[in-house]
């Protein structure tokens, strides 16, 4: 998951480069997993429809645009954990 095109994202977790994630995504991406990138609007929207929802960061609410892209079968589980916040 990651934030098209930008050096700045409202969703800061998803940018910086003091977090070792691009190592691990292109490790994820190697392996035939897929990669989603959002716009900036789609972080921002999704945020704001779930801020008040769950106690989520705009970092953790990207999950649920992804979702929204993603495929599923009737019999697919789908587990969601938010660590973010010092939560888990």
């Amino acid at each position: 998951m990651g934030v098209k095109n930008k050096h700045y994202s409202f969703a800061d977790k998803l940018y910086t480069p003091w977090v070792p994630y691009e190592n691990e995504i292109n490790e994820i991406i190697k392996k035939g997993n897929k990669l989603i990138r959002l716009r900036e609007d789609e972080v921002k929207k999704s945020y704001e429809e779930y801020k008040d929802k769950f106690d989520i960061e705009p970092s953790s609410s990207v999950v649920f645009v992804a979702l929204q892209k993603l495929k599923f079968k009737n019999e697919d589980n789908v587990v969601l954990i938010n660590s973010g916040k010092g939560l888990m």
